[in-house]
């Protein structure tokens, strides 16, 4: 008995040695055949990893050529092709079709030359990344756009592998979207890595809006705190002593007033404490008379900053104000209106997170004050 056992064992053993595997179906076409008998609706999940040369031989030694993965960084397939190359992208050519090949990209030993600013136009800027392995193959010109931080291409012109170690430039271009870290996946020779490049914020606040139109985070009246975007990035406003809001809506010297207003009596006082440095908040003022005077006190990191006051060309009684380095003064009553006077203004030129409003006068008569932050950093 146990002799008839063991040379059923024996007999069995052969056969799933010498015999093909089926997934699915009973007949196997090949080594591996994966199919149901009638329909096939599934795919084949390949091993998925962010970077090629994180495969292993469970068994030891190098990767065995002919495997096969998804790179989920370049969002592909990747066949390994010995050596320690790696294709480039079978599905698709990622923007190259090179023949060359290397061995290895080292993008965090990149020589970065020039400076990315946000909301300006990159100049002079290049990154040169050296490789190892060459073996004097073409490579076609490549465009990568940057994610991340948005708004760059890293350009790299066609051409030829050198034998052995060498390098690719390439020259980056566009204009950041805001500051922080912009990658640049690059895939080349059969070899990839992510190219970082850092977007500093600009020293000099963009010019203001200056239309009688909130393009930016508008501060609403009668709440404590607002949140929203400006220019891209996430700013809180935390207000103190915070004011009646306004009337619904106010009109003269051809600007018109939105329902959100603060509502200034007497000498009275708002302040505005912001989670991030800003610039640009636009202001309507609207409802005022001889000797009105406002004054912003800017802080950046608790240091008092002096700003710079731009007066918008909307409104038709600007020569009723007098401008002042930090003050805005009203001289007298618009013409045509016996009560009050309205104006468009900036107070931007430098970065601010702190801000106090306040206003001086002599009566008892309502000045209305709409704010709009319109830049962030």
């Amino acid at each position: 008995m146990k002799k008839n056992i063991l040379s059923f064992i024996i007999v069995l053993y052969s056969q799933l040695i010498f015999s093909q595997v089926g997934i699915g179906t009973p007949n196997p076409r090949g080594a591996l055949d994966i199919n149901k008998p009638t329909t096939n609706n599934m795919g084949l999940i390949l091993p998925t990893n962010a970077n090629a040369n994180n495969l292993i031989n469970p068994l030891g030694g190098s990767v065995v050529p002919g495997t096969i993965m998804y790179d989920s960084t370049l969002d592909c397939v990747r066949l390994y092709k010995g050596t320690n190359v790696w294709s480039n992208c079978l599905s698709e050519t990622n923007g190259s079709s090179s023949t060359g090949t290397i061995t290895r990209l080292n993008c965090a030993g990149a020589t970065n030359n020039g400076t990315l600013t946000s909301g300006s136009p990159a100049s002079g800027v290049s990154s040169v990344i050296p490789y190892t392995g060459g073996d004097g193959g073409s490579y076609a010109a490549q465009n990568v756009t940057s994610t991340g931080i948005t708004g760059l291409t890293a350009t790299l012109n066609a051409g030829n592998f050198a034998n052995g170690n060498g390098s690719l430039t390439y020259t980056i271009t566009g204009t950041p979207s805001s500051p922080g870290t912009a990658s640049f996946a690059i895939n080349i020779g059969g070899q990839a890595c992510i190219l970082e490049r850092t977007v500093g914020s600009s020293t000099i606040p963009p010019n203001p809006d200056l239309t009688n139109t909130c393009n930016g985070l508008e501060l609403p009246s009668g709440v404590s705190s607002t949140s929203g975007t400006v220019n891209g990035l996430s700013v809180t406003a935390t207000y103190n002593n915070s004011l009646n809001p306004g009337y619904n809506s106010l009109a003269s010297c051809g600007i018109t007033q939105s329902s959100k207003s603060f509502a200034f009596y007497g000498s009275s006082s708002l302040k505005f404490n912001f989670n991030r440095k800003v610039s640009n908040l636009k202001i309507v003022e609207k409802g005022a008379v001889a000797n009105h005077r406002i004054t912003f006190t800017l802080k950046r990191d608790g240091i008092v900053v002096s700003p710079t006051i731009t007066v918008s060309n909307v409104g038709t009684c600007n020569s009723s104000f007098s401008i002042g380095t930090n003050s805005v003064t009203c001289l007298s009553p618009s013409i045509g209106s016996p009560t009050d006077s309205s104006i468009i203004f900036n107070i931007g030129g430098v970065w601010f997170d702190e801000i106090v409003i306040s206003r001086t006068s002599s009566d008892n008569k309502l000045t209305f004050l709409n704010f709009c932050l319109g830049a962030a950093q």
